[in-house]
């Protein structure tokens, strides 16, 4: 007689994925260790775009991953920022090897006011009363593909008043009301729509335009959507007609850094409910609900 299987345990060949992830996860991680010890090459070039994250406590030692895999892409930005909460006053200001040897090769380390998740577009935002070139903002915990920029690039070249993103949701309503968040699917056009939602973690480009329009928005700090960047900038679009577009039909998330840890923002579901609840009003909730997705 045959023993019951435990739903609960992972089968064989479970394990045999995860451990192929965990090995391709190393392997990627010793690349780019060794290329930021070794190279010597800039990381910034001629394209017209600039880059910007943002690291925090721990991960500050392995943000260098990241930024070693936008480097080593088939085009380079003209700026690449990286934000850093600064200490408190008379504290020193630290940095590791990787991030000094990433300095001397072009990379601008900022030490700003922490916003959170916000510290990866908002430092930038602020720093010049016009833009001219649009910015990316990218994770420090994501290993980007090659083509990464050049993808983004390419499609504000042919929507230059979009967002574009590798990755966004289809935003869904219950009635008059949004539906959980948890509940909204991963987009599967490359269409614009109102309902469309940007996120984050694969990276997102933003046109001048749209930039000029977050920065009249002020300073999200002590707003609902304080620790939730993706719901301020999503619902200042929808407000201002900004379209959002989806790079491809399919979105597309990318593989995750070798020491990824604790997020810049780590809001439970019904925390993010909340918060998009209080930054949507509902004048904006019912020109969405009357949209298509």
């Amino acid at each position: 007689m045959s023993t019951p299987t435990d739903p609960s345990r992972p089968t064989v060949q479970n394990r045999l994925r995860r451990q192929i992830r965990r090995n391709r996860r190393r392997a990627r991680y010793l690349a780019m260790r060794i290329r930021n010890r070794v190279w010597r090459s800039p990381v910034v070039g001629d394209a017209d775009v600039i880059v910007s994250l943002a690291t925090h406590g721990r991960r500050i030692d392995q943000a260098f991953e990241s930024v070693e895999a936008i480097a080593r892409g088939r085009i380079r930005p003209r700026r690449l920022i990286v934000c850093l909460p600064a200490p408190p006053a008379g504290s020193a200001r630290t940095l590791p090897a990787s991030l000094r040897r990433l300095e001397r090769r072009g990379v601008e380390v900022w030490w700003t006011e922490d916003r959170g998740p916000h510290n990866k577009y908002f430092p930038f935002l602020i720093s010049q009363d016009e833009h001219v070139l649009p910015l990316v903002t990218a994770d420090d915990d994501c290993h980007y593909p090659r083509r990464w920029l050049l993808d983004l690039v390419e499609a504000h070249r042919r929507h230059p008043d979009a967002i574009c993103a590798p990755r966004c949701r289809t935003m869904v309503f219950d009635g008059p009301a949004l539906a959980p968040y948890a509940s909204w699917p991963l987009a599967t056009s490359d269409q614009p729509s109102p309902r469309r939602f940007a996120t984050g973690v694969s990276g997102v480009l933003y046109p001048p335009s749209f930039l000029a329009a977050l920065r009249l928005q002020g300073d999200p700090k002590g707003t609902a959507a304080g620790l939730e960047d993706d719901v301020w900038i999503n619902a200042t679009a929808a407000a201002g007609g900004t379209p959002v577009r989806q790079l491809t039909a399919e979105a597309q998330t990318f593989p995750a850094t070798e020491r990824s840890g604790e997020g810049l923002s780590h809001t439970h579901a019904d925390r993010k409910d909340h918060i998009i609840e209080e930054t949507y009003d509902t004048k904006l909730l019912a020109a969405l609900s009357q949209a298509t997705g």
